[in-house]
């Protein structure tokens, strides 16, 4: 039992020091590009003779996140429909109260604890297993999806990559994503095992089977409607700022790009580092300017996690 307590102080000592390392890293990284960054005039000029293609594109965001936050509401509502009866309205203002708790949280992990408000304290050992499954499965399809973009293509982005860094180089990357994966999945595992399966893993069973097939059917279904606008926001932001390159490509490269930011440990105040680091990486074999890649991840990062995660805070305002 000591060794044990032990082990897991020394697991989370190590993963706290990883993710402190990851994220100045990844904001050396982004910083280390923007100050080499030589059209700050060119792209200042290209936002003011695009200014209503940008706010019509804003307005288009706006409207995307608000069906994404409709749509999580429904997959949510939908899992814990048969234990718990609530309002929809009440769904969404879950949703918003877990994204703000996941943001504050290392890798998003709070967010289903964050989904709790409202739900009645004989429920809510059912609604956070209910919450972990419908994230695990999340997961698994946005890792499926990344994997089969990353080795089912035609291998020239890889070739691009290689070239674009050198021999040692690639394989030190290479060798710290495998690193991070490994990281990742042993602690993901310990996690759910340790702290969620060992003491729910009746409550998991029964919510699980609760859960009909045609309901599980009609969640993957909305997770993919999401997935593709999600995919379809980064897009648009980056074809803005690059109309130059095909949307072909784009469509190769952000699910690689939403696999690394999925498997990539990060905290509050390193995800917009972390995020912009690996944008750079990916899309920077067929964008050239980084501050273009920079602006479209960070504003897809506003609207679509800054802006839900301040308005998700004003449910445990009124709760409170």
């Amino acid at each position: 039992m000591a060794n044990q307590i032990q082990s897991s102080s020394i697991t989370n000592f190590l993963y706290k020091w990883l993710l402190l390392v990851i994220g100045l890293a990844a904001y050396w990284f982004v910083f280390n590009k923007l100050i080499s960054f030589n059209a700050w005039g060119n792209l200042l000029e290209y936002l003011h003779s695009n200014y209503h293609l940008f706010f019509g594109l804003v307005i288009i965001q706006l409207i995307f996140s608000a069906i994404n936050i409709v749509i999580e509401a429904k997959k949510w509502h939908l899992l814990i429909s048969n234990s718990i009866e609530q309002l929809f309205k009440i769904s969404v203002v879950q949703v918003l109260a877990g994204c703000t708790v996941g943001t504050l949280t290392p890798s998003r992990l709070g967010e289903p604890v964050g989904r709790l408000i409202y739900i009645p304290k004989n429920k809510r050992l059912s609604a956070i297993s209910l919450s972990y499954l419908g994230s695990f499965h999340q997961v698994f399809l946005i890792i499926i999806i990344g994997l089969v973009a990353f080795f089912f293509n035609d291998n020239s982005y890889i070739k691009l990559l290689v070239k674009k860094i050198s021999l040692f180089k690639s394989g030190l990357f290479l060798s710290a994503i495998l690193f991070i994966i490994l990281l990742f999945i042993i602690k993901t595992v310990r996690y759910f095992i340790f702290n969620i399966f060992k003491k729910w893993k009746r409550q998991i069973f029964i919510n699980f089977k609760s859960v009909s097939i045609e309901k599980w059917i009609r969640f993957y279904v909305l997770t993919v409607v999401k997935y593709i606008i999600f995919s379809a926001q980064v897009i648009l932001w980056l074809y803005f700022f690059a109309p130059n390159v095909s949307i072909y490509d784009y469509l190769i490269l952000v699910p690689v790009y939403y696999l690394l930011v999925t498997i990539i440990p990060s905290f509050i105040f390193t995800e917009i580092g972390i995020r912009g680091s690996i944008a750079i990486f990916i899309f920077g074999v067929v964008i050239e300017n980084d501050m273009a890649i920079v602006s479209a991840i960070m504003l897809t990062w506003l609207i679509n996690i800054g802006m839900p995660t301040l308005v998700g805070a004003f449910g445990y305002f009124r709760k409170k």
